[in-house]
């Protein structure tokens, strides 16, 4: 009998002040249906909130707990009560670390083909305190609209605003682009923003689909798919299973299967995809319906990982009926919830955190005691590099820094690595330290050592499991009293099949069809030859 408390993540990210959920799953084990108490506490032990979980063997009960993020970065325990029948008590509490960024995302807007959805999207990021935004929507070829989140009144220019250089991009976080965008985009800045992208850890995100109107794109390298030809409207919005993995929906979002999703308005415009690139992640799928029938199905929602940034997409048009139909609005606020949490999940998604000119890797996020875990650094600031050190907290609130090994990777990038190796059981905490005076937030991660089995665990077969895992594999099970007979049958010893003689011989040349082939060939050559003249 056991009872199991887990997070899908323990490493969360948040704005201070900003709405965070916490999820948790709880695992019933040989013990009757009931419910259970589920606390959260601070990094002092104090108990903030706890909540009422029903729990029944072999269906995981998934719940979390809704929260403000703190104004800096902390650690927070879950734990419920040990039950008496329980075999294992060290299973009933997990950690969960939260990351508060330090600075805002900083975002560029650019939008070709003014619509609501662009309209909509760019005055929600506004709004956003934890945001700066610009803005520029093209009107004609001689005038731009722009408009910025310091500024109230919007700017009228005949300038195309658009960043020129690798350095003029890194200015943003997060680089947005709508539709028909060709009138924004030269060589030079299609290749810095590749450079953007590809080597300083940026994030390119398509809001409406195919960007540029031409059917050649010159940003296909930075596109997760390839476009076809045709476009399909009223579909229905649905997030897949690499989706859920992936920490967007069930955690940032509602989860997959909640009636949401089935219940918001029907979205349009989504373009024909003939080939999803490698390394891309389908998040969420398009369902066109007919009557009761459901009919195509294609990807809607992706992001790609390039390089050290990465590129997403959104599919489609529409969105701002989400948060302008009456029963929409009656849904809560899913317009906001989708457009900012996707942003912050690419954000996070990205090797680079928003403002942070590090990014902190580990070869793994779970592992053994005494099992060494790689950890590598890469950067993207102004040269030269400083050289940095890790600082590492182990669960019972050790300090050690380690001195990592200068290297260059591929493409020829500053990076650094070094190893350590855990001396005992809980979340490690890592973290990069910057020697620069007032230097940018700097990111960490959390390694994670189960605890090993113990004596009092209860190691005996699972004969539910047993009985469908033989089903599975067209087996049976055997039960201890049947055992003998089993023995009796199949281990009586077979008949020795003796065979006497060797290899046969057997030529194919004389076979008739073979010399019926052969005399035909010859006679249709002679027939040839004489036909030439040559014989």
């Amino acid at each position: 009998a056991d009872l199991a408390l887990a997070t899908g993540r323990q490493l969360l990210t948040a704005f201070a002040g900003q709405k965070l959920r916490i999820p948790f799953s709880l695992v019933s084990t040989g013990l009757e249906p009931q419910k259970v108490e589920v606390s959260l506490c601070d990094d002092a032990g104090n108990e903030m909130a706890k909540t009422m979980v029903e729990v029944s063997q072999g269906k995981p009960a998934v719940s979390g707990f809704d929260i403000l993020a703190p104004s800096k970065s902390t650690r927070y325990t879950l734990k419920t009560p040990v039950i008496p029948v329980e075999v294992r008590s060290n299973n009933n509490q997990t950690l969960v670390n939260v990351r508060v960024f330090e600075t805002k995302t900083r975002v560029f807007l650019a939008e070709g083909a003014p619509y609501w959805d662009s309209k909509f999207l760019a005055q929600l990021l506004r709004q956003q305190q934890h945001m700066d935004v610009q803005s520029v929507h093209r009107l004609t070829d001689e005038r731009y609209f722009r408009i910025d989140s310091d500024s109230a009144d919007p700017t009228e220019t005949g300038t195309n605003v658009f960043p020129e250089t690798v350095a003029d991009l890194a200015r943003y976080d997060l680089v947005i682009l709508g539709k028909n965008t060709d009138a924004f985009l030269t060589p030079a800045r299609v290749e810095a923003l590749r450079s953007y992208v590809r080597d300083g850890g940026g994030a390119v995100l398509f809001a409406r689909g195919k960007p540029v109107s031409s059917e050649t794109s010159a940003l296909a390298t930075l596109e997760p798919v390839s476009w076809g030809a045709q476009t399909v409207s009223d579909f229905r919005f649905k997030p897949t299973a690499d989706g859920v993995a992936a920490g967007l929906f069930g955690q940032a979002l509602p989860a997959a299967d909640s009636t949401l999703w089935t219940a918001l308005p029907t979205l349009k415009d989504a373009r024909q995809i003939t080939e999803v690139k490698p390394f891309t992640r389908i998040l969420a799928e398009g369902s066109t319906e007919t009557g009761a029938a459901t009919g195509e199905r294609f990807p809607v929602l992706l992001v790609r990982r390039y390089g050290q940034g990465v590129c997403g997409l959104v599919n489609g048009d529409g969105l701002w009926k989400w948060d302008f139909f009456p029963e929409a609005r009656e849904l809560g606020n899913s317009y906001e919830d989708f457009w900012i949490q996707l942003i912050q999940w690419m954000a996070s998604y990205s090797e680079f955190l928003p403002g942070q000119d590090f990014s902190l890797r580990l070869g793994s996020v779970r592992g053994e005691v005494g099992q060494p875990v790689s950890v590598t650094i890469s950067y993207r600031g102004r040269l030269p590099a400083p050289t940095p050190r890790i600082r590492v907290l182990s669960p019972d609130g050790r300090t050690m820094e380690l001195a990592p090994a200068m290297m260059s990777d591929d493409a020829g990038r500053t990076m650094w690595r070094a190893s350590f190796t855990p001396d005992g059981t809980g979340a490690w905490s890592l973290g990069v330290v910057d020697p620069r005076p007032e230097a940018p937030s700097v990111p960490e991660a959390v390694y994670t050592v189960p605890a090993p089995a113990e004596e009092t665990d209860d190691l005996s077969p699972d004969p539910v499991f047993l009985q469908k895992l033989a089903e599975a594999t067209q087996g049976r099970v055997l039960r201890r009293e049947s055992l003998g007979d089993f023995l009796s049958v199949q281990m009586q010893p077979k008949d020795t099949v003796v065979k006497d003689g060797g290899a046969v011989w057997k030529p194919a040349w004389d076979l008739p069809g073979l010399a019926f082939l052969l005399v035909v060939l010859f006679a249709l050559e002679w027939w040839l030859r004489r036909r030439q003249g040559l014989a």
